[in-house]
């Protein structure tokens, strides 16, 4: 497979079969955390890194802070971290329930989402393919 730039938002893609252009719509990017508790749609790694980091930062700070406030936050942070890692492999075309596989959670901080348009929606990069 063969990638060529021809543009600033144009990719060619060489297979061994046919060629496909993804082209990159800036206008339909998927703003960071536009519905972070909800289970429904896609997100690209650097959210789901992102929603780590918050994960962690809140949980050390809420540490500090109290017990009760701990637990609220505790319970939040479960919440949005299963949102978060649903809509991750959402991204992979895959159930939200494969992020309860052992190590699966690596292959969602380092594998790719798929091209354009998928079971469980657009692409969060805008990227679409073309023939």
């Amino acid at each position: 497979m063969e990638l060529t730039n021809n543009t600033n938002a144009e990719y060619s893609v060489k297979n061994s079969e046919d060629t496909q252009t993804i082209v990159y719509d800036y206008d339909e990017k998927q703003p960071f955390f536009s519905a972070p508790f909800s289970i429904y749609g896609r997100i690209r790694r650097l959210e789901f890194c992102l929603s780590y980091f918050l994960y962690i930062m809140f949980t050390l700070l809420a540490s500090k802070i109290g017990f009760y406030f701990y637990l609220i936050v505790m319970i939040l942070g479960f919440w949005f971290m299963t949102a978060q890692g649903a809509k991750r492999c959402h991204d992979r075309n895959n159930s939200g329930w494969y992020q309860f596989i052992p190590f699966y959670g690596l292959w969602m901080l380092f594998a790719d989402g798929d091209v354009g348009e998928n079971d469980y929606g657009p692409d969060p990069k805008g990227r679409k393919l073309e023939k």
